[in-house]
This record gives structure tokens, C-alpha cells and sequence, in this order.
């Protein structure tokens, strides 16, 4: 098989490779493609391959078949080394492609955003031998044929730091429903606050220094989510209804969405519980202002004394700055309150995950001087 370097390499232009795909078409495959009525394959093939060559992704929108434009974005992105350009991710999944994000940034840490992280692993590294853990172990070990030796991974990056803990319990009488949540969730005090206010340090949405160093590094100096002696404290006034301590639950990170409607806003969306005990699942999303602060926070529950997701009350969001670049480290906390049956229950928790996509912002909304933050 060919990888994609030396098919690019080969390509001349659209109509020799026409030409010469159309006469090493085997018969049977051309009347199988009659008889789908697609007859325009090879021109989309070549097209594909020219956008690559160019390093166009855009080119990828005029494929007519939905598959083969997104694995020509995938591709050209790829050659382009252009993230930004990536196909959305699949239903389900918010932001762009994982495995697109991290081979176009030549990233092994974005491999932790990905569904099928073996195979991310294989391509970037150009190791075969991953492949036995993927669930399609022969198109895996396809796909890194081709597109592995494309890519030249600088270095082993450290896998994002990935942590979550909550707790879901009966609140005693006269405690506030807007108390804010306990526990650190990382270095630093968070300095942007959900639900109506706060000033993020770094000026521009999510910006300024990402507190935990290095994407994946640093010592959190409140401990890994979920280690306080207060919070304990706190979870014995009441009856626990449901509890979350779940080390790697935030594997697939956090996406920057750009807000509909407001030019320099981004949505933080936050979903996690894929691998949760007890059934226990928390979708997180905030808009973030071109300010850094922290506006809208809406936050549902769901667990075993939960039917389905249930929107909590008084929700907050607590955010330590950070860096506007994938693979950065997000630190937070957050809290609200939800009636479960006659009791009104609190949930509380802290996370430390990453930055896995992100929208690029308009030139306009770049951070004010002095900020070190880089929106792209």
C-alpha cells in the first residue's frame, strides 16, 4: 500500500490522476460503483488528493459524498498541520475530530480526547503494534500504513492530567442554597465565578497562564480533586445520595465553542461519566464573555435516585485561569442544589481535565497586551 506521502508525491494534477485511476480500476469495483449510481468517484478521489496536495481543506467541501469530504479534511488538515481545520467529531461529541486534532497538531496528549486512543497512538508514533487493542485491528494497522509515516511526532508528550470527583447529598436545614462549593480544584484560587460574575485574571475568555504548567504537568497544590479534608467534613451533615470519584472520567477534556450570537464569547462544554460508578453523570456548560468571566452556568445530574438529566439550581462554576490551547489544563469547581424526591440535595464537585478543542476567535478579540494567552 502507498501511504498518502507517495500518493501526494505521484499526484500531477486532477486529470492524470483520472486517467490513471480509471485504468487500474478493476471492472467489477467500476460496476459496483454504476450500480450506486456514483459514477463521479474517481473525480472526488482526485479531487480529495489535490486539496491535500494544495494543502486546501476548504477544496474538501466540494466531494459530494458526506464520508469521503470528511476524510478529505481529515487528510488535508493532516498534511496541512491545521487543527483548525479538522471535520467536526462525530454525533455525540462536541468540537472537532479527536483523532483529526491530535494528528494535525502531531499531538500525543489530544490522543487522550480520543474514543479510540490506541489507534490515535499508532498513527502518530507509526507503531503497528498498537493496533492489537483497537476494536478494527486491520484497519487500524491500515491507517497507520498510510497516514503514519506522514506524520512525524516530536517527542512523547505526557498524557493530560485527568481527575473528577462529586458528591450528590441531602442538604440540612437552613443551608443556603447559593453557598458556593468547597475544595480547591487546583493551584491557585479560581478566579472567575459562574452564575452572574467574577473577573478572570487573564482578560480574554479562559485566558492567562494555565496555573498547572506544562498541558498534562504540574503538582495541583490542593491535591488531586477529591482530597480535601473539608469537603469530607462537609459530605457528613448529610445523607450521601451519590458519589463520583472517578480518576481518568475527564479523559475527553473541555471544548471552546464559539457562542452563537456574540462574536468573542465561547461555550465551555464539560461531559463526563462515561466511566462512572453508580450510574452518576454531570453535563457542565458555561458561556464565557470576552472578559474572562463566567455568565451563564447550566449543570445536569443524573444518577441512580435521578430519572434522566435534571437541571440544578443556583448553579456555579469556579475556574483557575488558563491558557487558550489545546491540551492546556482547565482546574474548577462547581455546585448547585436539585430536589431528589422531599429532600433538596447539593452537589458539589471539583475537576482537573484539558483543553481539547477550541474555536478560533476573530483577530478583534485577541487578549490585551500582556496576556499571555494565545485564542486562535
Amino acid at each position: 500500500m502507498r501511504d498518502l506521502g507517495q500518493s501526494l508525491e505521484a499526484f500531477d494534477d486532477r486529470a492524470g490522476c483520472e486517467a490513471r485511476l480509471r485504468a487500474e480500476v478493476p471492472v467489477e469495483l467500476a460496476e459496483a460503483f454504476a450500480d450506486l449510481r456514483y459514477d463521479a468517484v474517481v473525480e472526488d478521489v482526485c479531487a480529495g488528493l489535490a486539496a491535500a496536495k494544495a494543502e486546501d481543506p476548504d477544496a474538501c467541501d466540494a466531494l459530494r459524498v458526506t464520508a469521503l469530504r470528511r476524510g478529505c479534511r481529515l487528510r488535508a488538515a493532516l498534511v496541512a498541520e491545521a487543527p483548525d481545520a479538522c471535520p467536526p467529531a462525530a454525533v455525540g461529541t462536541e468540537g472537532r475530530d479527536p483523532l483529526c486534532l491530535a494528528w494535525a497538531s502531531r499531538s500525543p496528549a489530544l490522543c487522550a480526547g480520543a474514543a479510540r486512543r490506541d489507534r490515535c497512538l499508532a498513527v502518530l508514533r507509526n507503531e503497528p503494534g498498537r493496533c492489537r487493542r483497537d476494536a478494527e485491528p486491520a484497519r487500524c494497522r491500515a491507517e497507520v500504513q498510510r497516514l503514519g509515516p506522514v506524520i512525524e511526532t516530536a517527542g512523547r508528550a505526557r498524557r493530560p492530567e485527568s481527575a473528577f470527583e462529586a458528591t450528590l447529598r441531602v442538604e440540612e436545614e437552613g443551608e443556603e442554597e447559593g453557598e458556593a462549593g468547597d475544595g480547591r480544584a487546583g493551584d491557585g484560587e479560581p478566579s472567575a465565578s459562574g452564575a452572574g460574575g467574577g473577573e478572570a485574571s487573564g482578560g480574554e475568555a479562559g485566558g492567562g497562564e494555565a496555573s498547572g504548567g506544562e498541558a498534562g504537568g504540574g503538582e495541583a497544590s490542593g491535591g488531586e480533586a477529591g482530597g480535601s479534608e473539608e469537603s469530607r467534613d462537609d459530605e457528613a451533615a448529610g445523607e450521601v445520595l451519590a458519589r463520583v470519584d472517578a480518576p481518568e472520567a475527564l479523559e475527553r477534556g473541555v471544548t471552546l465553542l464559539a457562542a452563537e450570537g456574540e462574536r468573542c464569547a465561547r461555550v465551555l462544554a464539560l461531559q463526563v461519566g462515561h466511566r462512572f460508578r453508580e450510574g452518576a453523570r454531570v453535563a457542565l456548560r458555561a458561556t464565557l464573555g470576552p472578559d474572562g468571566s463566567v455568565r451563564l452556568v447550566t449543570i445536569d445530574w443524573a444518577g441512580d435516585r435521578l430519572a434522566g438529566d435534571v437541571p440544578l439550581r443556583a448553579p456555579t462554576l469556579e475556574l483557575a485561569p488558563f491558557e487558550a490551547r489545546r491540551g492546556a489544563p482547565i482546574r474548577g469547581r462547581f455546585a448547585g442544589s436539585v430536589r431528589v424526591g422531599a429532600d433538596l440535595a447539593r452537589l458539589r464537585g471539583q475537576f482537573v481535565t484539558h483543553l481539547r478543542d477550541l474555536d478560533p476567535l476573530p483577530a478583534e478579540c485577541r487578549a490585551p497586551a500582556g496576556d499571555t494567552s494565545s485564542p486562535r
